[in-house]
Formats: C-alpha cells, structure tokens, sequence
C-alpha cells in the first residue's frame, strides 16, 4: 500500500524537475533568442519552429495517448493460462494449426496502415515543403554594405573593408537595412549565431560563406559559435549593435579616425607601458607602431562594450584582472599572461580605456 504514495511523489518529483529545466532557460532581457525575433528572416524561422514544435507536440500526444490506452487494457490472457481462450480465439482454430487471419487491431488493419505509413509521410512531406520554401524567403537580399568576419579560437575579427575599420567581438549596422557578412576561419571550424536576427552559417578556414545581417529595430542582440572548436567555445560570444542610420554614421565616423589617448600622466605611462611589454607583438592600435595580428585589433578598444569576446563588461577593473591572469578568466585561451608591477597594470588598464 505504501508502494503507490511513493510512487506518486516520485511522479511529481519528476514533473518539478522536468518544468524547472524547461524554464531554465528563459530570460527577460532577450539578447539572444530565436523566439523573439528582430528581423524578418528570424521571424520566419521562428515561424517555421513553431509549427515544428507544434507537429511534434501532436505526435508525442497521440503516441503516450496510444501507449496509455495500451497499458490500460485489461490483458487478453485468462488467469489459468488457457491458450484456447487468448484473444477469443476459439479451440478448433489453436488445435488446427491454421492462420488466424483476423487484424492486430480491434479498428483494423487499416488504421495500423494509416497511423504507421500514411500520417507519417503526410507530416514529413509538410514539413520538407515548408523546408524548401524557408530557403527562397532566406535568400540574402541585394546590398552594397558588407562586413568581414574572421573566425578565431576563440574570438572574432570584424573587418569593414569599405570604411577601412577594424575592430573585434562586435558588430555594428544599420536598423532597417541588409548588411552582406562575409565569413572565413583563421584555425577551425566555427559557425557564427544571432539567433534574434539569422540563422547559423558555418566559418570554414581558406573558404567564404557569405550570410547577412538585418534588424529591423535598435538594440543588442548576443550571438555564439554554435560549432563546438575547442575548450573555450562557450564563451566565444558576440554582440551585434543595431543602430538608428544617423548614430551608426557617426560610429562609421569615429573609428575611421585614430584613437585620441587622453594626455594625462596615468595614461601617458601606460602607453608606455603597452610598448615596453609584450602587448605590441600580438595587437594593433592604428596609428602607431603596433602591428601585430594574432590578438584582436585594440583600436578604439576603450569604445567597447565587453571584453574576452563577450565574456566581461569592458571597466578597467576586468582588463585589470584580463591583463594580469587571462588563463584564470578564460582557461585555455591563447593570450599569455602579462607580468608587470602593480602600479604599470594599472596605467596599461588606463591607457587602453582611453582609446575611443
């Protein structure tokens, strides 16, 4: 008797656990879901998931329901075990040896036709239809603007070659209008996600694949590499900022010019700083003698709004903690840690949130 109660806790216990992972990953800011979309390319694949979901809700349903009323049934064989009384059939039919012929099913053979073969490729069918006519709604749109994206463990380059801008984990365009992106790899495979604005499209490295990026209102929407390509593939993070034509031509502005380091003595010692270190070798700053290329470009890097590609808001107390320890914030990424005094970090913290 204790048997039922307990079974019947473990039931609900269950039912909490599986309702508390379905809403654990809802949030309210919205950055990054394909259920509330900012573009018309998102909303038809919206569209298109809830019409998967709502299929596959259906057929879950019928399949418990149908396993429910076979659970339900009351058995077919007789309590002595009397084969001549199994499923009503009769002795003469057991003692024969002749075929019963009779249909497995008490509504026939016909529905096992139906709900086995017929309802099956009736909904795959659907579904291949409305496949196939996502990929003319998906169709990249005809546009001048174009933004290169260049994939790396784990962070991305963002080149605008019209505007000769160069800058990284960040892309920003205009409301209301296509923007052409251009996707390569420098090392893996990755595969670039804006779930609130596009589907995935694949980095490939010596090859282009071409997508592109529309929102139809301003914000920030958080995309992901949704290939797996390493240890730190969680956290190669982007943000993509849509922008009202009159700001984003100021931005375009801003970063065609070289950064203006303010000229005040914290500031002045970390550029000083910068170049005595090792921090030249792997970065850029346009304008001077930094060059280097296997680390993001660091132009206009006070500008930005996260750091670590996506993984801090970008203050000076984490470039501080980024600067000192990266492998403590994002173990295993390629950026070796930097080993200066106390009082030089903090100058090399200033003098890289000057740039803007």
């Amino acid at each position: 008797m204790r048997a039922r109660p307990m079974m019947r806790s473990t039931g609900y216990a269950l039912f909490g656990l599986v309702l508390w992972l379905s809403v654990s990953g809802c949030h309210r800011d919205h950055e990054q879901s394909m259920l509330h979309p900012a573009a018309e390319a998102s909303a038809h694949i919206a569209w298109l998931w809830w019409i998967l979901f709502g299929i596959c809700t259906a057929v879950f349903g019928s399949v418990m329901a149908l396993l429910w009323v076979a659970i339900r049934r009351p058995s077919l064989t007789s309590a002595d075990g009397d084969t001549a009384k199994v499923a009503n059939v009769d002795a003469a039919t057991v003692g024969s040896g002749r075929r019963d012929t009779r249909p497995l099913s008490p509504l026939g053979n016909g529905f096992v036709i139906a709900s086995g073969i017929v309802f099956p490729a009736i909904v795959l069918l659907g579904i291949l239809i409305l496949s196939v006519n996502s990929q003319f709604v998906l169709t990249p749109p005809e546009t001048t603007r174009t933004v290169r994206v260049v994939g790396h463990m784990w962070w991305w380059e963002v080149r605008y070659p019209d505007e000769q801008i160069v800058t990284a984990n960040e892309i920003y365009i205009p409301v209301g209008e296509p923007v052409r992106i251009e996707l390569t790899s420098a090392d893996v495979i990755h595969s670039l996600w804006v779930p609130n604005l596009q589907g995935k499209m694949d980095l490939l490295p010596d090859q282009t694949n071409v997508t592109w990026l529309q929102a139809d209102r301003p914000g920030r929407f958080r995309g992901i590499c949704a290939e797996y390509c390493g240890v730190q593939h969680a956290k190669m993070g982007l943000l993509v900022v849509a922008l009202p034509r009159d700001e984003y031509d100021e931005w375009i502005a801003q970063h065609q010019q070289p950064p203006i380091a303010e000229e005040i003595e914290l500031v002045s010692r970390g550029r000083e700083v910068f170049f005595a270190s090792t921090c030249h070798n792997c970065h850029a700053i346009e304008g001077t003698s930094a060059v280097g290329v296997r680390g993001p470009d660091l132009t206009h890097m006070g500008s930005r709004q996260t750091i670590g590609a996506g993984l801090l808001p970008n203050n000076r107390g984490n470039l501080i903690g980024w600067i000192s320890n990266p492998q403590a914030l994002k173990p295993g990424n390629l950026m070796p840690r930097t080993h200066v005094a106390p009082d030089d970090l903090h100058a090399l913290a200033a003098y890289l949130e000057s740039l803007k």
